[in-house]
């Protein structure tokens, strides 16, 4: 992926968690007034990250990590922090060309009436462990999020995404969507927790695995531990391959049976490209999926 076209607009450029170009007057990711940002990781050796979304701030993030070739397994801890009545919208894109393994851990905190909707594409061409541990502390927080992950590397990855309502009014909506191509094996875990006292939370899981072939694998699992009478919570989960009435619809209009996938699972990605205002990116991280599948 070509970092250079990133650098567009508000951006900051990171290596290894430290600032070494930006376009904005900020200092770092403590954000104290309302901001579009794209932000850029380069990452080839282990680091922490923070972003902090201050009280009653709106945030409209591009968040994009490359993390590179490395002499040793290369771990990523990140915080996010929102605090009350704030707002983030955050696009990731997580991307690798190397087969060493990589840990990623994100910590997030959501405080009264704070909101997230995230959405992530993941493109490793590695073995990759990546855990989210969400906790809605605040009374009326919302976590919105929206998972793409490809596995198309001939190793295992691990995605691991747990929710925590600690408060009243709380919601939580996760839908996770595996591609799966050449041999591999793709874990999906999400976990919707609802701690007493936590009234009139709503928590929803949704998980989707698309297999390209037959020697590909995902397990996809989704669990619920409630604690707490008052409250709505569903999940469900579905793994199989591409329809086939959907393929032969498409290639009775002339497309090959290549080209016929990559159109389905575009509609799976597409949300996320719809995100991206900037087409220049929006087509650099095209170019970058067709690579994979």
């Amino acid at each position: 992926m070509d970092l250079s076209i990133l650098k567009v607009n508000n951006y900051i450029y990171f290596h290894n968690g430290i600032i070494e170009d930006k376009s904005v007057s900020v200092k770092d990711l403590n954000l104290n007034s309302n901001i579009s940002l794209t932000i850029i990781h380069d990452i080839d050796k282990s680091c922490n990250i923070k972003l902090t979304i201050n009280e009653g701030i709106n945030a409209n993030i591009l968040e994009v990590f490359y993390v590179k070739k490395s002499s040793e397994e290369i771990k990523v801890n990140k915080d996010i922090i929102c605090k009350k009545n704030s707002n983030l919208k955050i696009t990731t894109i997580e991307h690798s060309n190397f087969d060493f393994a990589s840990l990623i851990k994100v910590n997030t905190t959501l405080e009264e009436g704070a909101r997230i909707e995230n959405k992530k594409l993941a493109l490793y061409l590695n073995e990759v462990r990546e855990s989210e541990n969400v906790c809605l502390i605040g009374k009326g927080a919302t976590y919105d999020n929206f998972n793409v992950l490809i596995n198309a590397s001939g190793v295992t990855q691990n995605s691991d995404l747990v929710v925590s309502h600690e408060n009243e009014d709380t919601v939580s909506i996760m839908r996770n969507y595996g591609i799966a191509k050449g041999d591999v094996t793709l874990n999906i875990n999400t976990n919707g927790i609802v701690k007493r006292g936590a009234k009139r939370s709503n928590v929803s899981q949704k998980s989707k695995g698309i297999l390209l072939d037959i020697g590909s694998k995902i397990s996809a699992n989704p669990w619920l531990q409630i604690d707490e009478f008052d409250c709505l919570a569903s999940h469900g989960a579905g793994i199989g391959a591409i329809s086939e009435e959907e393929l032969y619809y498409l290639m009775s209009r002339g497309l090959t049976r290549q080209e016929s996938e990559r159109i389905i699972i575009d509609g799976f990605v597409s949300p996320i490209y719809k995100e991206i205002e900037d087409e220049d990116i929006k087509e650099e991280i095209v170019k970058t999926v067709k690579k994979y599948l």
